[in-house]
């Protein structure tokens, strides 16, 4: 039996060594994703919207006909993820399927007047959240570090 105190169950993250865990991108991002998620995924309670389903509305409300499938793929969502996501929006009436004017076969989603409503004021709280989350950056801080991101997806995705 060891005389030693198993360490406490939430340490510092002053204390600790992390290694080689503060050099990897994955894990920072992780890390800052952690929070961000949690402030979000609070942000977006009074309108009963996970932040999956925010992105889809906000992309249906800026791009009006687009495909289940085209989203999905915009999103890097699994197209059965999508399909319930949009089941949802069309059971509370915030979008709908239409066939496509040009190919009967394809399902182009709209945003109804309910969902741009819900958009509206869902993406007012967004702008707050993310103020919260990165006001401590300078304006080309946050540019930078955006510019970044999205190199970092599209270099490897």
């Amino acid at each position: 039996m060891s005389d030693q105190k198993p360490p406490p169950h939430a340490p510092d993250s002053g204390a600790a060594d992390f290694g080689i865990l503060d050099d990897l991108i994955g894990y920072t991002l992780r890390r800052a994703q952690l929070h961000v998620f949690q402030d979000i995924i609070e942000t977006l309670k009074p309108w009963d919207l996970r932040p999956a389903q925010f992105s889809t509305l906000v992309v249906i409300g800026a791009n009006p006909g687009l495909s289940q499938a085209a989203l999905a793929d915009l999103l890097s969502v699994e197209r059965s993820a999508m399909v319930k996501i949009l089941d949802v929006f069309e059971q509370r009436g915030l979008a709908e399927r239409q066939p496509a004017p040009e190919d009967r076969r394809r399902n182009a989603v709209l945003i109804t007047a309910a969902g741009r409503s819900l958009l509206e004021q869902a993406s007012a709280k967004a702008r707050e959240h993310e103020a919260r989350m990165a006001g401590f950056l300078s304006s080309e801080e946050k540019a930078s570090l955006m510019a970044n991101l999205r190199r970092i997806y599209k270099e490897n995705g």
